[in-house]
């Protein structure tokens, strides 16, 4: 299980943190919150990052640029939590939830 927070959290980054620690998932990042120097680049999840296949991936204020959507493209449930209701991530996404995290 991986939970990976993107620069649409920045403020709630504390929250996603401790929504990742509850479910014992992994934290991962996209590359807008690592170039801010909000989380680390060991934990970025891209095309310029690393990849990852967990059976479920939640991501959280992540837009889903192409880039990252490459790099999770072996994951096998994909759910999405985004403000934005026209993300790209929930083209990509098998669930997504239009929302302030």
């Amino acid at each position: 299980l991986v939970v990976a927070a993107g620069r649409g959290v920045l403020g709630g980054l504390e929250k996603v943190k401790s929504f990742a620690d509850t479910l014992g998932a992994e934290l991962c990042a996209s590359r807008g919150l690592v170039d801010l120097g909000a989380m680390p680049y060991s934990a970025q999840v891209g095309l310029t990052g690393r990849t990852v296949s967990p059976r479920v991936y939640i991501a959280v204020g992540i837009s889903g640029a192409v880039h990252h959507t490459c790099a999770i493209e072996n994951a096998g449930t994909v759910i999405a939590v985004n403000p934005d209701p026209n993300a790209r991530i929930f083209a990509y996404a098998d669930y997504g939830i239009a929302e302030e995290f």
